[in-house]
């Protein structure tokens, strides 16, 4: 971006994490064969696995127990299995995830052209930090706030989002995210 004067009067950019700056499917994917695994359930179709990402990970672990993507399973089995899930998927974190082709250099150019960055994920703090470090992009952000924060209703994160935001006028920020957000 360097010299060049963006064309909206936008002073901040909100990027989503999950399919908007990395790719998280492999390892997401992968941990969700190892709970099928550890509950003793048939893996699978790698494929099936990725079109059920979306929408958090109590999600994604109902329908890998199903096979459906509006399955509810047995209340027992997605009690065990939801541990098991976010165990896995904390031991494969950065194995196989990347950030897509380009996204670190468009957020050191958004960083180098003066543009407030924040990263808005419904991925839970306890991933989404230590994934922004390993991919180098924590320190890009003046603000990271993850989805568990939202649904718990941690007020005080909420209000430094939206303190943040407000600084702005409203047609001077830009959301990224995945179509699925």
């Amino acid at each position: 971006m360097g010299s060049r004067k963006f064309p909206l009067p936008v002073r901040a950019v909100v990027l989503d994490l999950d399919g908007t700056l990395l790719d998280t499917a492999p390892d997401i994917a992968d941990a969700a064969q190892r709970m099928l695994r550890d509950l003793g359930m048939a893996p699978a179709d790698p494929a099936k696995i990725r079109s059920f990402i979306g929408n958090g990970i109590a999600n994604l672990v109902k329908r890998a127990l199903t096979g459906e993507m509006h399955g509810q399973p047995d209340a027992a089995l997605f009690a065990r299995a939801l541990p098991l899930f976010q165990q896995h998927y904390a031991a494969v974190l950065t194995r196989a995830t990347r950030p897509y082709p380009g996204a670190l250099e468009s957020v050191q150019a958004l960083r180098e052209a003066g543009f407030a960055l924040a990263c808005v994920t419904n991925k839970a703090e306890v991933f989404t930090l230590p994934l922004l470090a390993a991919m180098k992009l924590k320190d890009s952000f003046q603000l990271i706030l993850s989805g568990d924060l939202i649904q718990i209703g941690l007020e005080q994160e909420i209000r430094e989002v939206s303190s943040w935001l407000a600084e702005l006028a409203p047609p001077q920020q830009v959301f990224f995210c995945s179509r699925q957000s």
